[in-house]
């Protein structure tokens, strides 16, 4: 049986052949990494969601500090609340309640971490807040299984 040389035929050297490949596994590597990456961010949504509704569910009032600005201030709308996170690497959420005047008193901060394991996304609370984010530590704790 004579073997085909499909470079000779195609006029395609092997030097071609090799960038072809590179070009081609560097093409799935990306891919690979995009998908890994969105997951990561999603997984990281879930946590930060969880500590949003169930602190807003506790009748607080929220903040987000993103290191340099207060982006939004004493809000309970989830949505918007959630939309200013991740616009740095890391961010502040404070948490207050409204005494009966109507002004903000500071109760404590969840700092949030992007970009290392999802499940860690909450790198470091205040102590006061242990009871407000215990479901979201807890659903951090099963997506890290």
């Amino acid at each position: 049986m004579t073997r085909i040389n499909w470079d000779i035929m195609t006029g395609a050297s092997s030097t071609q052949h090799s960038r072809e490949q590179a070009d081609l596994v560097a093409t799935r590597t990306k891919a690979k990494q995009k998908r890994a990456n969105d997951k990561r961010m999603a997984t990281e949504a879930r946590i930060m969601r969880k500590v949003i509704e169930d602190g807003i569910a506790a009748g607080y009032v929220l903040s987000v500090h993103n290191g340099e600005d207060y982006t939004i201030r004493h809000s309970t709308d989830a949505v918007a609340l959630f939309n200013e996170l991740r616009t740095t690497d890391e961010d502040h959420l404070h948490f207050c309640k409204m005494n009966d005047r109507g002004i903000p008193k500071d109760i404590g901060a969840v700092f949030f971490v992007y970009g290392n394991d999802p499940w860690e996304v909450i790198n470091d609370y205040s102590t006061s807040l242990e009871d407000v984010i215990k479901s979201a530590t807890q659903l951090a704790d099963q997506l890290a299984k």
